[in-house]
């Protein structure tokens, strides 16, 4: 089980808040990715608009084993594994080497 959220500026600071800690609960993870964004969008928490280049942050909760990256979908930011993403559908990227 996985929860994705894009959230603006603004709302990054309500969830660091809300979420202080990235184990909240025995089993539950949180991650969060800040990043620029790649096209325009609306944030999931309060419906502002987050503009193409905005700072913005994917905000993920999810269960032991249950993570999949989606962030560079949505977002430029710097990645563990340094490359060339290839889009191949479904929203699923592949780093070509």
């Amino acid at each position: 089980m996985m929860k994705r959220e894009i959230l603006c500026q603004a709302c990054i600071e309500k969830m660091r808040k809300l979420f202080p800690s990235d184990n909240p609960y025995p089993g539950e993870h949180i991650k969060r990715v800040i990043g620029k964004a790649r096209q325009d969008f609306e944030c999931d928490n309060c419906g502002q608009p987050v503009a193409t280049g905005d700072e913005c942050m994917c905000f993920s909760i999810y269960k032991d084993g249950g993570y999949l990256e989606w962030e560079y979908v949505f977002i430029d930011y710097e990645r563990p594994l340094k490359g060339k993403y290839r889009f191949i559908g479904d929203n699923s990227w592949v780093l070509e080497i």
